[in-house]
């Protein structure tokens, strides 16, 4: 019964997000046809589907909030991912949601005994890390990385922690690595060009989520 409600759910949020989708492709005069999103809502869901009901696997010996939280964070990243990769842009309203999210999961998780001294310390280190990564390499790249980009790993340093921070980094790097090789080996890209990183981060946070407990 659960892995039904979360694949229903998940289709719910793809049309909301393909819905959002075309509002945030308007402010580029793109309007979106109806057979794009067709398209587009047949993709969300597909992703959304599979990365819910592997959180449920993945997690099914935590607690429904840990749940909860890993599928919406993958959930929420899908819509963004997409825009990066069509204009380059990290969501400004999608970051804001997200954090927003994981500020009511922080609360939630604070109320334990000890929380503040041990948990709180671990969420923040793992922004901190994944941001500052993230800071220091848009610093050096002089334009290859976009400010968004900082954000965004800020944001999924919160979610995973600096228990699995550096897990997540190596997977979104090495991923990353890989392209920009096979681009370069190809001929289709230069050392200064921008490379979305959304894409990779969420490839990440998927594989992040699905050896959790290896």
């Amino acid at each position: 019964m659960k892995y039904f409600i979360v694949a229903a759910l998940a289709v719910l949020i793809s049309a909301g997000e393909v819905f959002y989708t075309r509002f945030y492709e308007k402010r580029f005069e793109k309007e979106i046809r109806k057979k794009e999103m067709l398209y587009l809502l047949a993709g969300y869901a597909v992703i959304n589907i599979l990365t819910g009901l592997m959180a449920c696997f993945s997690f099914k010996d935590s607690e429904m909030e840990v749940q909860i939280r890993w599928i919406l964070l993958m959930w929420g990243l899908v819509p963004l991912v997409w825009l990066d990769i069509r204009r380059q842009q990290i969501s400004p309203h999608i970051l804001i949601a997200l954090f927003l999210v994981r500020l009511v999961f922080m609360v939630y998780e604070l109320q334990a005994d000890d929380a503040i001294q041990y948990v709180l310390p671990m969420i923040v280190l793992g922004g901190v890390i994944a941001g500052g990564s993230m800071l220091l390499v848009f610093a050096v790249s002089r334009g290859g990385l976009g400010f968004g980009d900082v954000k965004l790993f800020a944001l999924l340093g919160l979610y995973v922690g600096s228990g699995k921070v550096m897990e997540f980094m190596v997977y979104t790097f090495f991923f990353s690595a890989v392209l920009g090789i096979i681009l370069l080996i190809s001929r289709k890209g230069h050392l200064k060009d921008e490379i979305p990183m959304a894409p990779f981060a969420y490839i990440g946070i998927v594989l992040t989520c699905l050896f959790y407990g290896f």
